[in-house]
């Protein structure tokens, strides 16, 4: 990303990596639990419904991907403000960081949702 970050821009490398973000959390979304599918070849045999698809590999990839693009293209905002770059670069940082916990929620909350059955 910092090659299209250097030829082409911010604004295009942040398009670029809020499309490759896109991409990924739609794989996450439309992914099946890795729990299911093992528990399906396990209980049954090798039964797999074709409408299964396990893209959660693939979904972090994208999101690594297009999140280090848009995190190093938001970066030049903090020029906007120089006395206070540091704590912007800082709330950048910290948020990026944070954005992480986000996927843990939902597989708490599917945890918790499947513990029910």
């Amino acid at each position: 990303m910092g090659v299209v970050l250097d030829r082409f821009g911010p604004k295009v490398c942040g398009s670029v990596g809020c499309l490759f973000l896109a991409v990924g959390t739609l794989l996450f979304g439309f992914s099946t639990s890795g729990t299911r599918i093992l528990l399906q070849l396990f209980s049954s045999g090798i039964t797999l419904d074709p409408t299964d698809l396990d893209g959660f590999v693939v979904g972090f990839g994208f999101i690594a991907f297009g999140g280090a693009g848009l995190h190093i293209s938001m970066m030049h905002l903090s020029n906007l403000w120089p006395e206070a770059k540091l704590v912007i670069i800082t709330c950048f940082n910290g948020s990026f960081a944070m954005s992480a916990y986000v996927f843990l929620i939902f597989r708490v909350c599917e945890f918790i949702y499947l513990s029910e059955f």
